[in-house]
């Protein structure tokens, strides 16, 4: 925000600073349309180019005033934003200082032992009412957010549409091409889903289209992107990596529902500790399903997910001590490292197969083969989207 409001400033400045150029010009125009009327009685200048005169010194006038009023308001709105920005700064120092000591204590239990956590929340309300205040404030929400920004809405209503029409008819395309072809039937079957695959690509640039939609809403495009990454991701998965990596997309999707539950309850603790424990477990099956990592027959990416695959099993160990010992802080910060960073790698992985696959069928259609530089380089152009 103090960037956003730093960039506005600017342009008021700038804008400020043209707004006075103009009105000198004026001032100027002004004073010599003035002596030139002073003079035209010395003169005997005819009374039809005075009156000219009279009428352009009228004009000018009215246009100094029109310039002074937007100047003015330049200036007005200048010093609120500057205002802001000050005001901004100075709630920002407190916050930047709240989040360094945090970093600074996140080692440290800020929870009792999981043995000495009450089973009930602390207060009146329930665990059911909870959930079920926090569900309605989410509808809230995002109804507030449609009614805000509904060309936001219809933006990415747009790009779902024009994604589900051109993956469908590509997909009828690549069904016929597939029967000649075997080679590209894998990606036939996943383009024969274009719902599930316009679901996910436009929520992968769901950031591009609500930049500054609230939480609320992300989960909401989260939640169809899970749907949509179940639909697809199964079979483009190997055999011996799909259920590891089906159960960490579940996980995924466990941990946010499990942080509807406020941290000092016991149900929260001991839901934290199985999701670290499946995580755990998924990640090593994982790992021993693709064998020895070593192995120079493997690629370089492969050999360096299944590294990475055994530091994240072993954060997980990490995390179960300190869910244990009451350090809930860092339990969230390294599962939510894990998941995240395997779901949205599967998430970006199967988009890039998607759009892959379309491009792959658009290059067979007749009126793309109907270019010279399609029919010489197709294979390069499909290499390069691969």
């Amino acid at each position: 925000e103090d960037t956003l409001l730093s960039g506005w400033l600017d342009t008021l400045q700038a804008r400020s600073k043209g707004l006075d150029d103009d009105l000198e010009n004026i001032k100027e125009t002004e004073e010599v349309w003035q002596l030139t009327l002073d003079s035209a009685a010395d003169q005997d200048m005819p009374a039809a180019l005075r009156k000219t005169i009279q009428e352009t010194i009228k004009a000018v006038q009215g246009a100094k005033d029109v310039v002074t009023t937007r100047r003015d308001a330049v200036l007005t709105l200048q010093t609120r934003v500057s205002s802001l920005k000050t005001a901004v700064s100075d709630g920002l120092g407190p916050i930047r200082d709240g989040i360094k000591q945090q970093s600074r204590s996140i080692f440290i239990p800020n929870q009792p032992p999981i043995w000495r956590t009450p089973w009930n929340p602390p207060g009146d309300e329930s665990l059911t009412g909870r959930f079920q205040r926090s569900r309605r404030d989410d509808f809230l929400t995002i109804k507030a957010y449609v009614a805000e920004r509904p060309d936001r809405v219809i933006q990415h209503g747009i790009v779902f549409l024009v994604s589900t029409l051109l993956l469908a008819f590509l997909g009828r395309r690549a069904k016929q091409q597939a029967v000649g072809d075997p080679s590209f039937q894998a990606m036939s079957r996943l383009l024969s889903r274009p719902i599930a695959a316009a679901v996910l690509i436009s929520t992968l640039i769901g950031d591009l289209v609500h930049p500054q939609a609230p939480a609320a809403v992300q989960d909401l495009l989260s939640a169809a992107a899970l749907v949509a990454l179940f639909r697809l991701l199964p079979p483009m998965l190997p055999s011996n990596l799909r259920p590891g990596l089906l159960i960490l997309v579940v996980l995924f999707f466990l941990e946010r529902v499990l942080a509807l539950i406020p941290q000092e309850v016991l149900l929260y603790r001991i839901g934290l500790l199985l999701v670290t424990v499946a995580t755990a477990a998924a990640l090593e099956w994982s790992v021993r399903r693709v064998g020895n990592p070593d192995n120079s027959t493997y690629p370089r990416w492969t050999r360096v997910g299944i590294a990475a695959f055994r530091i994240a099993s072993g954060l997980m160990v990490i995390a179960l001590i300190a869910d244990i010992i009451g350090s809930v802080d860092l339990v969230e910060v390294l599962i939510q490292g894990v998941l995240i960073s395997v779901y949205y790698g599967l998430l970006l992985w199967t988009g890039a197969r998607v759009l892959s696959g379309a491009v792959a069928a658009l290059l067979r259609t007749n009126f793309a083969q109907r270019f010279n530089m399609v029919q010489l380089h197709s294979s390069n152009i499909q290499h390069a989207t691969d």
